[in-house]
């Protein structure tokens, strides 16, 4: 628990709690294990006050706003148990589907990225367009049906006492807003699962956790609620089978009540200039036309059609610039280690995010990347514009981004083979076809373009196996 999290409802904060804990923690496992044994959940535990965080758009917007739930502590503590237990049961069963990377251990964003850029990569490079689309739900976590998520649970094998339990911990739920210390009346909440909440996000998952049973052609990837669905495309038969699986998904949705927001829900297709043989691609969602995009975004990477990463380079040098003045214009005279933590801290992870998907080999990509980085410590260490900075950069420590995206990718490689990452073996693992048998052919394969000559899985190839240069005696 950290001590700086604020109080749920019922005021006892996790400072208090863990001040307290060597008086408190026997009559509170007594209070854990008889809840469970009961299958019942105090009503203290059952109200939460509700905070809103602005997301984007007009602030003005109720819809723009996440709702997180603060709750009781000890209720977060007995959901830790509930939550550990249960994960344990899925982890044993092999339950949760390989595609869906969000709340999971050893998932993430960085190897969802990975895996689906290396398949869109595969598909570029041997010259087979990609139709992917973009779906977007609607209020997601908070449209989730109660008797449906209990059939889902009881369906899966857990125990009885467990859902017992979390029907109870769902059931006559209620919430009250605040904002700025104000606190709105008590409402009943009817659906949903509680953002902010230990168990919630899991039981989501567990919910949509059939989905990738509608796709009988495409390949389906899920971080949580973000979805995405590709499959290559080489003729109208394709296209037709990207349609249907599409028009599952939205039956799906029909089925347990969850609502895709088709406005919000884009295709795009991935693929070389040079193909011109399959017809433009136009699909239908829920009823409505999808919208066609040059550019999505998918998990906070804006993905092009070339999977050049032009525009995501473009924005993040863009943003970082923005954030490296606002830091500027507010720390005018704070020391140089105070500039220097804040920069590393809240610009610079702004160019490094999922940079093993995008990790720049142009020479003017690097270099828009690198002049961020230089200015920074330019300002952190007061130096003027035309002061010569490499040696002392390297004096104290100060990395330049090339040096540490290739770090980051050498970190990732080496947690996907030891099993701490859960990266698909096409992501790391360079394997030429058996008829391929030249010297280098045989290690490498056939590489038609560059976007895979630097991808991921080559890059570290080289940094494992550098080139070795032989020069004659002179």
């Amino acid at each position: 628990m950290d001590r700086k999290k604020g109080a749920g409802p019922d005021g006892l904060s996790s400072g208090l709690l863990k001040f307290l804990a060597n008086y408190i923690y026997k009559p509170l496992s007594k209070i854990f294990q008889y809840s469970i044994d009961i299958g019942q959940v105090p009503n203290e535990w059952r109200h939460a006050h509700v905070i809103p965080v602005f997301k984007k758009g007009r602030r003005a917007d109720p819809l723009n706003y996440r709702p997180i739930s603060m709750t009781c502590i000890a209720s977060k503590i007995l959901e830790h148990i509930i939550c550990h237990d249960v994960n344990n049961f899925l982890d044993v069963n092999n339950i949760l589907v390989d595609c869906q990377h969000g709340f999971r251990k050893r998932h993430g964003c960085d190897t969802q990225l990975l895996t689906t850029v290396t398949d869109l990569i595969a598909s570029y490079d041997s010259n087979t367009p990609v139709d992917l689309a973009v779906l977007d739900f609607t209020k997601a976590f908070d449209t989730v049906s109660h008797p449906k998520l209990l059939i889902k649970l009881s369906a899966l094998g857990l125990h009885e006492s467990t859902c017992k339990w979390i029907s109870s911990w769902l059931s006559k739920r209620s919430l009250a807003v605040t904002v700025n210390g104000a606190c709105s009346t008590t409402r009943p909440v009817t659906s949903g699962v509680p953002q902010g909440s230990v168990l919630g996000p899991l039981l989501f998952l567990l919910y949509i956790n059939d989905m990738p049973n509608c796709t009988n052609f495409c390949s389906l990837r899920l971080f949580a609620d973000d979805t995405l669905v590709y499959h290559q495309i080489q003729n109208q038969s394709d296209m037709n089978d990207l349609q249907s699986d599409l028009a599952n998904l939205s039956e799906w949705a029909l089925t347990w009540q969850m609502n895709f927001n088709a406005s919000k829900c884009e295709h795009m297709r991935v693929a070389r200039k040079s193909e011109q043989t399959v017809p433009p691609a136009s699909y239908s969602f829920s009823g409505e036309s999808l919208k066609s995009a040059t550019c999505i975004k998918y998990l906070g990477v804006l993905i092009d059609e070339s999977l050049s990463f032009d525009r995501h380079i473009q924005m993040i040098c863009k943003k970082a610039t923005q954030t490296l003045h606002m830091l500027m214009r507010n720390l005018k005279k704070a020391k140089c280690k105070t500039r220097s933590v804040a920069f590393k801290t809240i610009c610079r992870p702004i160019l490094e995010y999922a940079s093993h998907c995008w990790s720049p080999y142009k020479k003017k990509h690097i270099t828009s990347l690198e002049t961020i980085n230089r200015k920074a410590f330019r300002w952190a260490y007061y130096k003027r514009k035309h002061d010569h900075i490499s040696a002392l950069m390297l004096e104290v420590g100060w990395q330049t981004l090339e040096e540490r995206r290739k770090t980051a990718d050498l970190r990732l490689y080496f947690k996907s083979l030891s099993g701490y990452a859960a990266v698909a073996d096409s992501a790391i693992s360079i394997n030429a076809p058996d008829s391929y048998s030249t010297r280098i052919g045989a290690t490498f394969g056939v590489i038609n373009t560059n976007v895979l000559r630097y991808s991921f899985k080559y890059r570290v190839h080289k940094y494992l196996n550098p080139p070795v240069y032989k020069f004659s005696d002179m």
